[in-house]
């Protein structure tokens, strides 16, 4: 299923929905990967991306 409210670029995770550029999870946790963050610089990442066909992963 695609959630329309959460968009995404970042077609190696498992839970990116393909031909859609949307998240397939109902809610995603946001991490801040810096302690000094400026006005300027992107410094959030998804804290549920999982890569797809990782090792995790069984059949």
């Amino acid at each position: 299923m695609v959630n329309k409210s959460i968009e995404c670029d970042v077609t190696s995770c498992k839970h990116h929905a393909e031909v859609h550029r949307y998240c397939t999870l109902n809610s995603i946790n946001i991490l801040n990967n810096s302690d000094h963050v400026t006005a300027s610089e992107k410094c959030t990442d998804c804290g549920s991306f999982e890569v797809k066909g990782s090792c995790k992963e069984t059949p």
